[in-house]
C-alpha cells in the first residue's frame, strides 16, 4: 500500500492529522509507503509564505478581515473563481511528485490541497483515489472539489449540511478527525495526577495557553485566581517562550494565589494533561477540539477567531461540549460555576463521549484501503 498525502502549515491541526494518520498506516502495516507532503511548500516557499504567513498575519493582527474574507470565500463570486483558477494554475507544481511516488491512494486534510489534487486528477487524467478529511467542525466551499472521491467529516450535522451543498451522500464519510490513539486510551486519572504531584478530588484546569495573545492569558489566569473554591492548574505555553518566561517570572515573585499550579513549555505528552483534567481553557481549533473530545474533556472556549474557529465554537456550545468564556478577568464567574456544578461538568463529559468517533484515525485507514482496491499493495 502507498499513500500520499497532502497537507499544510496554516495552523498546525492540518499537520498533527497528517502526522496521525501516517504514524497509524505505519504501524498497522510494515510495509505500507506513507508519504506527507506540504502542498503549498511543494509549490514555492513564496506561496507557501503568502498563504500559511497571510492566514497567520490576518488572524492574529486583522481577525475581522480574515472572517469576512472567509465567509466570502464560501461563496460563488468572480474572485474566488480567480482564486481557484490560481489555485488550479499552480497544483500542477505537486504532479511530479504524485507522479514519482505512484501512490495507491492520496489523503488531503488541507482544503487547498483537496483543490489542487482535484485539479491535477482533472488536467492529467488522473484515477488515484483522492480521500479529502475535513478537519473543523463546519463545512467550507474549498472541501466541494469535483475530483474527490471521499470527503471524511465530523459529524452527521455536517454530513447533512454538504449534502444540501449538492454533494453526494455516497462519496460523505462520518468518521471523524484523526488524531493519535493515545488520547481516546483511557489513562488512570488519579495515577496520572499523582505522578503530576496533584491532587486527587481537586478540579484540574488544563490551560493551552500558546495561541493566546499574553495580555490575553494573563487577564484570563488573574480573573480566575480570584475564584475561592479549590482547584489546580495546569498551564501549557507550548512554543511561546515569550509567555512561557512572563508565566516562570511571575510564579517566582508572586506565586499563585494559594492555588496549586504547574507550568510547562512545549510537551510532547499533552493526551496525559487532558486525561488528567477536568475542564480545558483553550482556542477552538480543530485538531485541539478533537483530541480534547476524545479525551472526554469538556471545554471552555476563549476568542475565537472568526471563520472556522468561530464556526467550531458554536457547534461545540450547540452540543453541550463547551461555554464561551467572556473576555478576561469576567471569565472566572463563567469559570467558577462550572467547577462547582458537578451535574453540568459531568453532562459535558457525556456530550464529549457520545459526540466523539472513537478511533476515527482506525476507520479513516479502512477506508483507505477500501479506495485502494484489492490489488493496492501489489503495486
Amino acid at each position: 500500500m502507498r499513500v500520499l498525502i497532502f497537507t499544510a502549515s496554516t495552523g498546525g491541526g492540518h499537520k498533527k492529522a497528517s502526522a496521525a494518520l501516517e504514524g497509524y498506516l505505519k504501524s498497522r502495516d510494515s510495509e505500507a509507503v506513507v508519504k506527507t507532503v506540504d502542498a503549498l511548500k511543494a509549490v514555492s516557499k513564496a506561496f507557501d509564505k503568502l498563504i500559511s504567513g497571510g492566514y497567520v498575519f490576518l488572524a492574529k493582527h486583522a481577525p475581522r478581515v480574515y472572517g469576512k474574507m472567509y465567509r466570502r470565500s464560501d461563496k460563488d463570486t468572480k474572485l474566488n473563481s480567480l482564486v481557484d483558477n490560481v489555485t488550479g494554475s499552480v497544483s500542477k507544481k505537486i504532479f511530479p511528485i504524485i507522479d514519482e511516488f505512484k501512490p495507491d491512494a492520496i489523503v488531503t486534510t488541507h482544503p487547498f490541497a483537496a483543490e489542487m489534487v482535484s485539479a491535477i486528477k482533472e488536467k492529467f487524467k488522473l484515477t488515484v483515489p483522492l480521500i479529502s478529511i475535513v478537519t473543523d467542525f463546519a463545512p467550507h466551499k474549498t472541501y466541494i472539489q469535483p475530483n474527490v472521491d471521499f470527503l471524511v467529516v465530523s459529524s452527521d450535522e455536517m454530513k447533512y449540511q454538504l449534502e444540501n451543498l449538492g454533494v453526494k451522500g455516497s462519496k460523505i464519510r462520518t468518521l471523524g478527525i484523526p488524531v493519535d490513539p493515545v488520547f481516546y486510551i483511557k489513562q488512570d486519572k488519579n495515577a496520572l495526577l499523582n505522578e503530576m504531584e496533584l491532587e486527587q478530588d481537586v478540579p484540574t484546569i488544563l490551560m493551552m495557553a500558546g495561541s493566546f495573545g499574553v495580555s490575553d492569558v494573563f487577564d484570563i489566569y488573574e480573573g480566575i485566581l480570584n475564584i475561592p473554591e479549590k482547584f489546580q492548574l495546569i498551564i501549557i505555553t507550548g512554543n511561546n517562550k515569550k509567555l512561557y518566561a512572563e508565566f516562570e517570572q511571575r510564579l517566582e515573585k508572586q506565586g499563585d494565589g494559594g492555588k496549586r499550579t504547574r507550568l510547562h513549555f512545549f510537551v510532547n505528552d499533552v493526551y496525559r494533561y487532558m486525561h488528567a483534567s477536568d475542564l480545558l481553557i483553550t482556542k477552538p481549533g480543530g485538531l485541539t477540539v478533537t483530541e480534547a473530545l476524545a479525551s472526554c474533556l469538556p471545554m471552555a472556549i476563549f476568542k475565537a477567531y472568526p471563520g472556522q474557529e468561530a464556526d467550531n465554537e458554536d457547534y461545540l456550545i450547540r452540543n453541550n461540549m463547551a461555554i464561551q468564556l467572556p473576555k478576561g478577568k469576567k471569565c472566572a464567574p463563567v469559570i467558577q460555576r462550572l467547577i462547582t456544578d458537578s451535574e453540568k461538568l459531568d453532562s459535558m463529559k457525556h456530550s464529549c463521549e457520545e459526540f466523539f468517533k472513537g478511533k476515527a484515525v482506525e476507520t479513516i485507514s479502512d477506508l483507505i484501503l477500501e479506495a485502494c482496491g484489492n490489488n493496492c499493495g501489489e503495486n
